[in-house]
């Protein structure tokens, strides 16, 4: 339903507007008939990007919570390596020393590098989500005003139609 014939016959329109259009009782020889599928066609393609756009976040993010998930895995770890280190250095304080550089040096670097990693990440997606939302709600705002107008249009017509024919 995306050429100007396509929205002149009924039979073409959306199941969903050929009910509300019979509820209102609007003629099929209505000039307006193929604006107001136009206009019915802007919105469920508005809606189809909305729901697009939700599950490519929602993808994004079961991503990133996954990577969260493994950094509080290894923060986890070395929670515990700490906790063994700091009862060592009460049991024996100087050999602990030698024995927190050895074993602990590799553990905190890299959770301190998968912190950061993880934070860069989150930026970026933050970023990018707000720009692609913007995007949407813009879209979203220009099909809703097109609507209203094009709707109060109509409903004018209407009227205009109602006072000239009595």
């Amino acid at each position: 339903m995306s050429t100007p014939d396509q929205l002149k016959q009924p039979a073409q329109l959306p199941d969903d507007l050929k009910v509300l259009l019979a509820e209102i009782k609007v003629p099929t020889t209505d000039p307006l008939l193929p604006l107001l599928a136009w206009i019915w066609k802007q919105m469920v393609d508005t809606k189809a990007v909305l729901e697009s756009a939700r599950s490519s976040a929602a993808a994004v993010f079961d991503n990133r919570l996954e990577r969260m998930n493994k950094t509080a895995e290894i923060l986890i770890s070395v929670d515990e390596s700490l906790q063994q280190v700091d009862e060592q250095l009460r049991a024996k304080p100087l050999q602990v020393k030698e024995q927190v550089e050895e074993e602990l040096a590799e553990p905190i670097k890299a959770a301190v590098e998968s912190c950061r990693k993880l934070d860069q990440q989150m930026k970026s997606l933050l970023q990018r989500l707000d720009h692609k939302v913007g995007r949407t709600q813009r879209a979203l705002n220009i099909a809703l005003f097109v609507a209203g107008f094009t709707g109060g249009g109509l409903i004018g017509l209407c009227i205009g139609h109602l006072f000239s024919s009595h």
